[in-house]
């Protein structure tokens, strides 16, 4: 008697193929990234010296390094501030302005493959080299901060500050806008990731649900907040963990260039550590985001 075949359904079939083409990055987290973790882990907590001769000494000294971040460094908690800071302000204006380009490129008008090339240039651009000759370009940084360039001079000029004073509104309001449009280049800059992602998922809305709203007499605005909003909720949790990720390890994050800077002045220990402390806040930010997305979805 002949054994039975074993067979397997498309879902299964669908899940081995991901999990193959998946085995390249397994292999190589194995190989090649798992141990730098754990010693990392390790010298968090010991007296790391390093010898031409002996090479990496690793002594146990328990919380000694958390200890000297937190107790001894007065920078790197006021740095940790000034990163989870710039995520507040950052990460919404960022979302908001990715979504509203990706709204603005489903519509059909003429050159609107040229604007959305134009649109995702900068991710194209995105090197370190490039980011390098904008922030050191002093004529760039002028310009993108708003002020003008005359006869060869930079004018430093505060045209939209002196407007939102005369319009009356408080010093904090004014603050944050200035700060925005400051900061408006690299908010752009790094947009164009969520930009096509949002506009994918505009993409996929089904045009019926529009075309019985527009029956239903609903408005643009109501289809925006009613249809496009909901629909596309998955891919807006999707942006805000890619861009808290993204920007919590970006050159100029201040964190980061501190955890640099220990680490190539050879203090591997506070390097770790710092690093780790870095990497429990923002896992803590993105469970709160996460949480936060859960009990809006289960409402409505």
């Amino acid at each position: 008697m002949k054994g039975k075949r074993y067979k397997m359904s498309l879902t299964t079939r669908q899940a081995w193929t991901g999990r193959l083409f998946s085995l390249p990055f397994y292999i190589g987290f194995c190989v090649f990234f798992i141990g730098q973790v754990l010693q990392s882990i390790w010298f968090c907590f010991c007296d790391v010296t390093v010898d031409p001769v002996s090479g990496l000494t690793a002594k146990w000294v328990g919380f000694e390094q958390f200890e000297h971040i937190f107790l001894v460094d007065a920078n790197y908690t006021t740095k940790l501030v000034s990163s989870l800071t710039q995520l507040a302000w950052k990460v919404p204006v960022i979302i908001v302005a990715s979504l509203f380009i990706a709204v603005i490129l489903k519509s059909k008008f003429v050159g609107r493959t040229f604007i959305r090339g134009v649109c995702f240039l900068p991710v194209v651009l995105a090197t370190g080299i490039v980011m390098d000759i904008v922030n050191t370009d002093t004529v760039s940084k002028s310009v993108m901060s708003g002020n003008m360039v005359s006869s060869g001079s930079m004018v430093d000029t505060d045209a939209l500050g002196e407007l939102l004073v005369n319009m009356g509104l408080g010093s904090e309001i004014t603050d944050f806008i200035n700060m925005i449009y400051s900061n408006l280049f690299g908010v752009l800059w790094e947009s164009g990731v969520q930009m096509i992602i949002f506009l994918a998922a505009l993409q996929s809305i089904s045009p019926s649900l529009y075309e019985a709203s527009a029956i239903e007499g609903a408005t643009a605005w109501e289809d925006f907040w009613k249809i496009t909003i909901p629909m596309i909720g998955p891919m807006i949790m999707l942006n805000i963990f890619y861009t808290i990720v993204e920007s919590s390890i970006a050159t100029n994050n201040a964190v980061m260039q501190k955890v640099v800077t220990e680490y190539n002045n050879v203090n591997l220990d506070l390097s770790a550590a710092m690093g780790w402390v870095y990497f429990a806040v923002i896992a803590v930010v993105l469970g709160i985001v996460a949480f936060l997305f859960r009990k809006v979805n289960v409402k409505s």
